[in-house]
């Protein structure tokens, strides 16, 4: 959220970026949304990186982050994903 943008090539693995370049989400699981901060919180599977969701654009985030995201107000985990890590 807070952290000095990376590149992208440098951001997740190959199938995590390959989810957000072809809008599939196979290898991402939604782990929760916050309306206010109009975020959406995934993790990749294949690498474990987290991803915030912004409007227009996604980015990897630190699991210090996610996790610090998930303590949110706002934040309501996705009924379908699995227990997050910061539980």
């Amino acid at each position: 959220m807070n952290a000095a943008p990376k590149e992208w090539k440098e951001q997740g693995c190959p199938t995590c970026r390959a989810g957000w370049e072809s809008g599939s989400r196979v290898a991402l699981r939604n782990i929760g949304t916050s309306y206010e901060l109009h975020t959406r919180l995934f993790q990749c599977a294949q690498c474990g990186a987290y991803w915030e969701e912004l409007e227009r654009y996604a980015q990897e985030v630190s699991a210090s982050d996610a996790a610090l995201f998930e303590q949110h107000k706002s934040f309501v985990p996705n009924a379908g994903s699995q227990e997050t890590h910061s539980k």
